[in-house]
């Protein structure tokens, strides 16, 4: 999974050092892997390193590896598969909460933070908030060391304690206001559900073309519901 010359030590520490990682470190690469999205610590943009395998991928029990996908379209396939949290709606919720820089991500399953981007860099590293602590690493300016609770090798980014903690406070209340969205409107949600599965049994046409058609039907009448609700609280 990893070189075991990769590993530092620091105060009776050992750690991976995602800053230093070389690309010969890693012994796994794939075109293609399904991600273990519930068990992910973290999506690592390495792309400046390599433009054949920009991702690195650590999951729990120490498992590293390299994708040929940038961890931007790795992220947005993933939102894409939940129906009402996929990226345009994170973007608004974080938007409407008035978190405006490095927006995380909040999805059924984990919730990410990104770390600052290098220069000229759209892509993101992310931290899966929901299964690390983390803690500063004393006599190392701007390192951070993130744990997980199965053991797995702490790992050491290149951030601060104050934005982890900022960030951290941003994911809970993008998910706090998920949670009261769908409550609000889990009738409705449902109501639509269930006639998208009727309209389905129903039509003939392509499923690519008429999951578009649905969700944007979708998209609009839940639109008209935060409008609605949104404007009953300004008065």
């Amino acid at each position: 999974m990893i070189n075991k010359n990769a590993i530092d030590r620091y105060d009776g520490i050992n750690y991976v050092d995602i800053g230093k990682l070389k690309m010969s470190d890693i012994t796994h690469k794939y075109e293609h892997c399904e991600i273990k999205w519930h068990k992910l610590l973290m999506l690592v943009d390495i792309s400046s390193k390599s433009k054949k395998f920009p991702t690195l991928v650590i999951e729990k029990e120490n498992k590293f590896y390299l994708l040929k996908q940038t961890t931007t379209f790795l992220l947005n396939r993933h939102l894409r598969k939940e129906q009402f949290l996929h990226e345009c709606r994170n973007h608004s919720i974080a938007k409407y909460l008035n978190v405006r820089q490095k927006q995380p991500f909040v999805t059924s399953c984990a919730s990410f933070v990104p770390l600052t981007a290098k220069k000229k860099s759209r892509t993101h590293s992310w931290i899966n908030v929901d299964l690390v602590s983390f803690e500063q690493l004393i006599g190392m300016h701007k390192k951070v060391l993130l744990n997980d609770c199965t053991g797995s090798l702490p790992l050491a980014v290149n951030t601060t304690i104050n934005y982890l903690i900022g960030k951290l406070d941003d994911t809970r209340r993008m998910k706090e206001y998920t949670l009261h969205e769908f409550l609000v409107h889990r009738k409705d949600i449902e109501r639509l559900m269930h006639q998208s599965h009727r309209s389905r049994d129903m039509t003939s046409q392509s499923p690519i073309a008429f999951d578009g058609e649905l969700m944007d039907k979708i998209g609009r009448e839940m639109a008209k519901m935060l409008l609605e609700r949104d404007t009953d609280l300004d008065d």
